[in-house]
């Protein structure tokens, strides 16, 4: 498939994914830009049965899947910046195997990504499902784009589009993230001021079964990465406590890519100025505390 056709390119790490890859297949094939998308399905540790779903989609639709196999589980951080770093479409986005999209969700957002001169990246609403491929649940109403109000308030990442040269910018996922990744390449990129704009209507389906690397329960991997964002971009007022188990094995101030290390200064002009201004926010953390207990908790 020539590059000049591609519109984007779908980026799937895969893990475990037998009992959705089939039904991710027939998703992928019923989108409007299928026939100008390619599929980069990075593959951690796949099954006989995965390889043969693969094989048919390969030999169904020559030159259109890019297959990566890992022999051993890399992080999903590590995935989506080899899947990046290959891509060939002028657009990119990091497709999960176990989340939905409706039929004209990715030319939606790549018509948007289009239009508005400028925006590096494109979400919008999406439902919250308790299973796979239900189209009923919470509809998650994400805001219009502002830069400040999107370094404090995550839109929710599955369902992003990104302009592949964003990383000319602002750099690929940080690799020390396991979960919070993309949480993190959107707040550095608000505070670079990178453009982002919102899609209108509903362009995903999010399955939240509480088995995801973001929706386990239990998982304190989360509550260590958000601590790690907050603390890296100054949201002081954020921070509980700063004595987290596990926080002492992160970089706060460097981004790891393919086993180098890049300074966040080297993102975020006047960086530690930039800090330095928001060390007033801790003074505002009682007070949020405070509030935060007497609504019961809600953030």
């Amino acid at each position: 498939m020539s590059e000049s056709s591609l519109k984007v390119s779908v980026v799937t790490s895969c893990y475990n994914g037998e009992a959705y890859l089939s039904s991710f297949i027939n998703q992928l094939k019923s989108q409007s830009l299928f026939h100008a998308l390619e599929w980069i399905l990075i593959h951690n540790e796949p099954s006989l049965h995965e390889i043969e779903i693969v094989n048919q989609f390969r030999e169904e639709f020559p030159g259109k899947i890019t297959h990566i196999i890992r022999d051993s589980v890399e992080p999903l951080s590590v995935s989506w910046n080899r899947g990046w770093k290959i891509a060939r479409a002028k657009y990119i986005c990091f497709w999960n195997l176990d989340d939905c999209r409706p039929w004209n969700s990715l030319q939606q957002e790549v018509e948007v990504l289009e239009q508005k001169t400028g925006c590096a990246m494109t979400y919008g609403d999406y439902m919250e499902v308790n299973k796979y491929a239900s189209l009923t649940g919470r509809r998650v109403r994400t805001f219009p784009y502002n830069r400040f109000l999107i370094q404090r308030k995550f839109p929710g990442g599955a369902f992003m589009v990104w302009s592949r040269n964003a990383s000319d910018q602002i750099g690929y996922f940080d690799e020390q993230l396991k979960v919070a990744c993309d949480y993190e390449l959107v707040v550095r990129g608000a505070v670079f001021g990178l453009k982002m704009c919102k899609t209108k209507g509903v362009i995903g389906y999010f399955t939240n079964e509480s088995k995801g690397l973001s929706t386990t329960e239990g998982s304190n991997q989360e509550i260590v990465e958000r601590m790690v964002v907050l603390l890296r971009y100054g949201m002081f007022d954020k921070i509980f406590s700063e004595n987290i188990t596990g926080l002492e094995k992160y970089r706060i101030s460097e981004i790891m890519d393919g086993g180098s290390w890049t300074p966040v200064s080297y993102f975020v002009k006047d960086y530690e100025l930039f800090i330095k201004q928001r060390l007033i926010l801790r003074k505002l953390a009682g007070i949020r505390r405070f509030l935060m207990k007497r609504s019961g908790g809600a953030r």
